[in-house]
């Protein structure tokens, strides 16, 4: 059975693409520095991301493990409206370790957290105009791609379909290449 959108009742947009490849990692190696930012056009959406590791062949799921291969820093960004710079500005952290410290740029989350799990999910409601999720990943000799996918709705409420139609044209994922950022310690 393939996978399709979506395309019920409800009102959940998901990315188009479904899914894009964030990197390619080899058994010669891979990896490297990258973002993966959401626009969230409203407060009012739940964004939903994904990061995953998905391997090239087959593979056992107990006995696959490529548990703390990536770190992860994910953060809320406001689009720069004033001042001498343009772009976009960090505003606040949105993850937190299983100590429930704050994950920052220089202390980012180690994933998959665990033994037996393949990624990152989690979903989010936010004020801010982006969900940008910094990813170092290191080769471990596991063949396949990094992936990252996004699903927005509506949070608790329905929109009037004309505004859901201009809110979710306006949502989109997309991965950018970063200069050298944090290695795994």
């Amino acid at each position: 059975m393939s996978w399709k959108p979506y395309d019920g009742k409800r009102q959940i947009h998901t990315a188009s693409p479904p899914a894009v490849r964030v990197c390619h990692v080899s058994a010669e190696g891979g990896g490297g520095d990258f973002e993966v930012l959401l626009r969230t056009p409203d407060s009012r959406l739940h964004a939903k991301v994904t990061i995953y590791f998905s391997p090239a062949a087959a593979y056992d799921r107990i006995a696959t493990d490529i548990a703390e291969t990536a770190s992860l820093w994910i953060h809320a960004e406001d689009q720069m409206r004033m001042g001498g710079s343009s772009g976009r500005a960090p505003t606040n952290d949105l993850e937190s370790q299983q100590d429930g410290t704050p994950v920052t740029r220089d202390a980012p989350l180690l994933i998959p957290v665990s033994p037996g799990l393949m990624g990152y999910g989690r979903e989010f409601v936010t004020a801010s105009d982006f969900i940008s999720a910094w990813l170092h990943v290191e080769p471990n000799g596991t063949v396949g791609e990094w992936c990252a996918q996004a699903q927005w709705q509506p949070s608790g409420q329905r929109l009037p379909d004309d505004e859901w139609e201009e809110v979710k044209s306006q949502c989109s994922l997309e991965v950018l290449s970063l200069s050298p950022w944090v290695p795994i310690e």
